[in-house]
């Protein structure tokens, strides 16, 4: 028995010696450089590529079976250029001998090093990979087809008991992507993965770095990846914990430079194909010119579960915080790859506008009033997919204003929008700046011009609604304007092939405003025209709006109907023709009494003082009728049938207004009546048939008012004297004239 012990150990020494030998000699007598042929063109035999094998081949048997590949390149694709497809610097493998023995797999540290990958497609749409990835599929007749596996060939397979990677490395990588069609070119440059041990069922460390580049819109980038994966083959479990990336990426597609931080724990369950991303978070600080501050931050967190079988998923707890603005949010999918249907609800907390913008730098705008926009919010129900989005149960508030309603869009690529609006009331007043109280009302001529000029020059861009595509109406129970009130406003749009028409109806002070406005642009013409009839208004409430006080009364009509064509607000002006009419019963102007003015002068000329007091008191001129009409034509608007009458006036009027110019030149014509009633008609029966002249001239921004009253009156004063003395000489005459008759008499008798 000590004998054969000793025997037995004879062999195993013997053999280790051998193995020894074996790991020494072979790599010393056997040169895998001298294969290279044979590798290359058994490579070009599979891929129809050119591998090249620049670099030694070194390999090793003990106490590793190691495999050291140096520079390897291979061809590109017919079509691509000479430039290689792949290189690589150098590639390590090793695996150690002994315990294969006892099924297990030991692999020391895999390095793949100086990777350089170019991808492209060309003008054609064809990818330089397209050939490597296609393979040939032969279908077997029935009696080629192999025989099952039998319960003794599975058996009879090697089984692992143990597999473990030291680790896996690639440094210094480089992946390219350019594509012909568009230009684009995409590159990922110094690529380093690293690994820690790998081994069945355990988990392992990862870390990643790499900046890439994006030609067009230009987008750079830097990404740094640290994760632990764990992996249960058998039940096909896996995570993806403790993640964090952080993404450093700036450029003119991006508009800023941002740094952004993501975490998650990523969860796969590949048996029932879910996977779930709990406590997931993103922080994101960004620098950019957009906001004066220069800054801002975002953070977003959530939930989030998709279900590949079912193609579903789901996004709940959703958070996202900017300043002082939150959102919150869920949302679930359908069809998730096939044909995804999306169904979202956001929720935005009410805030404080003001301290946001104060918050991001940006200039608070001066409002008339300062309590405005400290109350914004609102929340919406969007239901989205492939071809269309609509956002309905739209809820939004500002103040003490509410919009509600809804909106859709169709086709993204030529997109057809609907709407339906309704606000319950607005008062836009409070959000306008404050009027300014020390501005100069008056302005040079030459400023004037240069104003004039200035308008007329200002382009008209109406392109757009050559592809506009959209229907809709929005609703106003009450909207304050200017101080002007107005109720049940309803403002519609129907647009399409760049002609759109704005219906509009609107109540103001007992008053109704119908009518429409029509733009036009094709063919790079554009065509403006307006069509609106105004019955019924008020015009002293309306008065007192607009001026404070009540300047004009009356109850009246106005319509107008003008169209015009032009790229600029002078070719606009230009091209301006129509008509417009007006008329106003039963009214007033207050603060004005020309009656009165004409008995003060009268009074003045006459040096009566008791008719001077009694002219002082009425402050209207009282009118039972006022109408006109004007006609445009290219852009000058002529009047010459202006008409009014009051109890002791009658009112004529004619002239021009250029609204390219800004000029006008309009004369009213005043005359007197003779009448017992209203404004001291009485007064005013020496001056029956007077007639005044008021002279309207100069530019809209200095106009030029001449009445001049005095002399008119002083004329009449003239004539009058000058027709009694004419009387009293003629009197005198006849008086003259009888007493010689009467002296020829008695010289006859």
């Amino acid at each position: 028995m000590k004998g054969l012990f000793k025997w037995l150990i004879g062999i195993a020494v013997s053999l280790l010696v051998l193995v020894v030998a074996a790991a020494v000699i072979v790599p010393m007598v056997v040169d895998p450089n001298d294969y290279k042929p044979q590798i290359e063109q058994a490579a070009k035999d599979q891929t129809g590529r050119d591998l090249r094998i620049t670099g030694d081949i070194g390999i090793s048997v003990f106490p590793w079976l190691a495999l050291d590949l140096g520079a390897t390149e291979l061809g590109n694709a017919q079509g691509f250029g000479d430039q290689p497809m792949a290189e690589l610097a150098e590639t390590r493998v090793s695996i150690k001998l002994m315990p294969l023995l006892s099924k297990k797999i030991e692999i020391g540290d895999v390095l793949v090093s100086g990777l350089r990958l170019r991808l492209a497609t060309n003008a054609q749409g064809v990818n330089n990979w397209d050939d490597l990835t296609q393979t040939e599929t032969t279908e077997l007749a029935p009696q080629d087809t192999a025989p099952a596996e039998t319960a003794e060939n599975t058996e009879s397979g090697f089984e692992i008991n143990e597999l473990k990677i030291d680790g896996l490395r690639v440094a210094d990588a480089q992946v390219s992507y350019l594509d012909q069609q568009t230009g684009q070119q995409v590159a990922l440059n110094k690529l380093e993965l690293g690994t820690g041990s790998l081994a069945l069922g355990k988990p392992v460390k990862l870390s990643m770095q790499a900046e890439g580049t994006v030609s067009e819109p230009e987008i750079r980038a830097k990404a740094d990846l640290k994760a632990t994966i764990a992996a249960d083959m058998g039940s096909k479990q896996y995570t993806l914990s403790d993640m964090v990336l952080q993404l450093d990426a700036g450029g003119e597609g991006i508009g800023a430079d941002i740094v952004a931080l993501i975490k998650a724990n990523v969860n796969a369950d590949m048996n029932a194909e879910i996977i779930s991303a709990e406590g997931l978070s993103l922080t994101l600080d960004a620098k950019t010119d957009a906001v004066p501050k220069g800054e801002v931050g975002v953070s977003l967190t959530g939930e989030a579960q998709a279900n590949l079988k079912d193609q579903t998923a789901k996004i709940s707890e959703l958070l996202l915080k900017v300043a002082n603005i939150e959102v919150k949010g869920q949302a679930s999918a359908t069809q998730i790859m096939d044909n995804p249907n999306l169904t979202g609800r956001l929720d935005l907390k009410e805030f404080n506008l003001r301290e946001t913008l104060d918050s991001l730098g940006i200039e608070v705008p001066e409002t008339a009033d300062p309590e405005v926009l400290k109350n914004v919010g609102g929340k919406i129900l969007l239901v989205a997919n492939k071809n269309s989005a609509k956002v309905s149960e739209l809820q939004f508030r500002l103040d003490d204003s509410t919009l509600n309603g809804s909106a859709s869009v169709k086709y993204f690529s030529a997109p057809e929008m609907a709407f339906d609006l309704a606000i319950d009331k607005l008062d836009a007043d409070r959000y306008l700046a404050p009027t300014s109280e020390t501005a100069d009302d008056k302005s040079s001529a030459k400023e004037s011009t240069a104003s004039t000029e200035d308008t007329n020059n200002t382009p008209v861009d109406l392109s757009f609604l050559e592809t506009l595509n959209a229907s809709g109406k929005a609703k106003l129970g009450w909207l304050k304007v200017s101080n002007v009130e107005m109720t049940d406003a309803t403002v519609g749009l129907q647009a399409k092939s760049g002609k759109a028409t704005i219906p509009m109806a609107v109540s103001l002070y007992e008053g109704k405003l119908d009518g429409k406005f029509v733009l036009t642009a094709q063919n790079g013409k554009q065509n403006v025209v307006v069509q609106q009839k105004l019955t019924g208004l008020e015009v002293e409430p309306l008065t007192v709006a607009l001026m404070g006080e009540p300047k004009v009364a009356g109850k009246g009509d106005v319509s107008i109907d003008v169209q015009t064509s032009g790229n600029t607000v002078g070719a606009l002006r230009q091209q301006l023709n129509g008509n417009l009419n007006f008329a106003l019963e039963n009214g007033a102007v207050h603060g004005f009494n020309l009656a009165q003015m004409i008995r003060k002068a009268k009074a003045q000329l006459s040096g009566d003082v008791a008719a001077l007091q009694a002219a002082a008191e009425t402050q209207q001129t009282d009118f039972s009728k006022l109408t006109g009409s004007a006609t445009i034509v290219n852009g000058v608007l002529s009047s010459d049938d202006l008409s009014g009458s009051s109890p002791a006036l009658r009112l004529g009027g004619e002239g021009k207004v250029d609204l390219y110019k800004e000029t006008l030149n309009y004369i009213a014509q005043v005359s007197i009546v003779e009448t017992s009633k209203g404004q001291g008609g009485d007064d005013l029966s020496e001056l029956n048939g007077l007639t005044i002249p008021v002279q309207v001239r100069n530019t809209w921004a200095d106009p030029k008012v001449k009445i001049p009253l005095d002399d008119v009156i002083k004329e009449r004063a003239k004539q009058k004297f000058n027709e009694k003395k004419d009387a009293e000489v003629e009197r005198a005459r006849e008086k003259v004239k009888e007493k010689f008759n009467e002296k020829l008499q008695g010289l006859f008798k």
